[in-house]
């Protein structure tokens, strides 16, 4: 009676460690990922709200992979949205962040942020060459394993993203 119970606690951990603990089976052809948490500071201060874009150097694979800092900078990257981490190679990293002066309030209605954002228009506090994959200058790799990355944009803008001043 003990071994079935051994045996099958072990039955259930060994499914658990080859499906991962999401159930969610990956898509045909997705490589293996890697854990990855970057952090994105802004003249050495922690950029909260960015939008973070993994893009393949080389070709090596199409897989999305990016993710949205938190307040401290940081973010954990996933790809397709829902599994955690990357694939290995080489990334161009592009980073955007839009803002308003003051930032939209949390936790409102849409009308309410409707009136806020036409009150205090939107801008973009990322110089535009960190948007675009074509001209970033960030670059990462990613190797098996966890990895930890910091990046840095060195300078601060404020792009206006259209409507008034």
């Amino acid at each position: 009676m003990y071994d079935r119970y051994v045996l099958l606690s072990f039955g259930i951990i060994l499914t658990l460690f080859l499906t991962g603990c999401s159930g969610q089976p990956k898509p045909d052809g997705m490589p293996p990922l890697h854990p990855l948490t970057i952090t994105v500071t802004q003249e050495g201060k922690p950029l909260a709200e960015a939008s973070v874009s993994l893009h393949p150097i080389g070709g090596e694979h199409s897989w999305s992979s990016g993710g949205l800092t938190q307040s401290d900078g940081s973010l954990v990257i996933y790809t397709y949205g829902k599994y955690a981490g990357a694939p290995a190679g080489k990334f161009k990293v592009t980073v955007d962040c839009v803002t308003s002066d003051p930032p939209a309030p949390k936790n409102v209605t849409m009308e309410e942020l409707d009136a806020h954002n036409k009150k205090h228009p939107a801008f973009r506090i990322v110089p535009l060459q960190y948007t675009e994959k074509g001209k970033t200058p960030l670059e990462i790799e990613v190797v098996k394993g966890a990895n930890k990355i910091t990046l840095d944009i060195p300078e601060k803008v404020k792009l206006s993203m259209g409507g008034p001043p």
